[in-house]
């Protein structure tokens, strides 16, 4: 899951923590798209990423979140659609990982400020929008796209962040993973 922790005005970075979902209680990434960069749309992982069960319950992790929580400013959601405009099937194939076929669907899905995103789904071919936040003094806008991109046990939900312009044009290819290759 993605959970947006907010604008660092000084850096021009929005930071988030891409939370695991499994059951092995795993603190995550934290990431950031860098606005003052020459590819502003790239996702960077700020290296945070520790390995291991339980490491949601590492007070150093949690004490690194709480420093960065206090520099950053909360950015303001905005109302949007969180269905898109026009889905459509683009294809279907089957994915082999570790030993198993996986049913893959690829999906184009278009929404509003002409975002339009293909993406591999396992086992239900929705793709919403979750949410869409404001960065101050920007006219780009930090969305987040949920489908289930995890093929595992019949596939399982992932967010994913975009960094969009005020209006798109092309297709993004989206995946979770490599498990979209």
């Amino acid at each position: 899951l993605c959970e947006v922790l907010g604008w660092d005005a000084k850096t021009k970075r929005v930071y988030l923590r891409e939370r695991p979902t499994d059951a092995g209680d795993m603190f995550g990434r934290v990431l950031y798209f860098d606005l003052a960069s020459a590819d502003p749309a790239v996702l960077h992982d700020d290296g945070w990423t520790p390995a291991g069960e339980g490491s949601d319950h590492d007070p150093e992790l949690a004490r690194r979140l709480v420093v960065l929580r206090e520099r950053l400013r909360p950015l303001a959601s905005e109302a949007v659609p969180a269905m898109p405009w026009h889905t459509e099937i683009l294809g279907s194939d089957t994915l082999r990982l570790h030993g198993e076929d996986y049913p893959r669907v690829r999906v184009r899905a278009r929404f509003s400020y002409g975002v339009a995103v293909e993406v591999p789904t396992f086992g239900a071919t929705d793709v919403v929008q979750v949410a869409r936040w404001v960065i101050p003094g920007r006219s780009e806008r930090l969305a987040v796209i949920a489908f289930r991109g995890d093929p595992f046990e019949g596939g399982y939900e992932v967010q994913v962040p975009l960094l969009v312009k005020e209006v798109e044009t092309g297709v993004r290819r989206v995946g979770w993973g490599k498990l979209d290759e």
